[in-house]
């Protein structure tokens, strides 16, 4: 009877173990939605710019940030995925992965740097209105009331034009990732009459010798009309 019994129960327990080896293997993790903002090291917003966003399975998508530097992922294991940013404003970046999550989902791309150029006059006067183009790139703008302006770029080296009435001037500029490159140049310009007519010292000194001389030259022609003029009433009202 005890054998039975004992048979019995081993045969239950071999059931049990093939019931419970038939049952798939169930792992569970938490998925999330996880929003990204993507900026500069300077704060601004990196909008409009192809990523990649890689999860933790090591699968890739491609999409793009929005107006606000913003991307949406969905479906997340654990919270945690990467994203690198390839291009931007026209710019290859390919830039390296980094790490975002739901506790810290704000990337900053160290591989963007900020030229600050800087167009000023003979006396050290910022120059307001001037165009600044940086070359072989999609990016202009024009100097503010300080005689600056300022570009977002990739770190590499470039070349920025100026144009100012019949005036241009080149200059070669550096830019590293995450530090602001100053980049002043002087134009021949000493004053300012208009938005249009600018003279130099040199220009401003032929002015006024100029003005002196035609100052010079009215006084002589008006004196020797005077005494031409005194001259002639005398001559008139001198008895036949």
């Amino acid at each position: 009877m005890k054998a039975a019994i004992g048979t019995i129960s081993l045969l239950i327990l071999i059931i049990q173990l093939s019931l419970a080896a038939a049952q798939p293997l169930v792992i569970e993790t938490s998925v999330y939605d996880v929003e990204v903002s993507v900026v500069t090291p300077f704060g601004s917003f990196v909008d409009n710019a192809v990523v990649q966003v890689r999860k933790l399975d090591n699968s890739i998508v491609s999409t793009s940030t929005d107006f606000n530097g913003k991307i949406l992922v969905r479906e997340v294991p654990k919270g945690t995925v990467y994203v690198k940013i390839i291009s931007w404003k026209g710019f290859t970046i390919d830039s390296k992965w980094y790490e975002a999550s739901l506790d810290d989902n704000v990337v900053v791309i160290e591989e963007i740097g900020l030229a600050r150029v800087k167009v000023v006059g003979e006396r050290g006067q910022g120059i307001a209105g001037v165009n600044v183009v940086v070359e072989n790139t999609p990016l202009s703008g024009a100097t503010g009331e300080d005689g600056t302006v300022e570009f977002l770029l990739p770190s590499g080296n470039y070349v920025v034009k100026i144009c100012y009435g019949n005036v241009c001037e080149s200059k070669s500029v550096s830019v590293a990732g995450g530090k602001i490159s100053e980049t002043t140049i002087q134009l021949p310009v000493f004053l300012e009459l208009g938005p249009e007519l600018s003279l130099s010292f040199k220009d401003l000194i032929i002015l006024i010798i100029v003005l002196l001389a035609i100052i010079v030259a009215l006084y002589i022609a008006l004196s020797e009309y005077a005494v031409w003029r005194r001259k002639k009433i005398a001559a008139a009202l001198k008895p036949a």
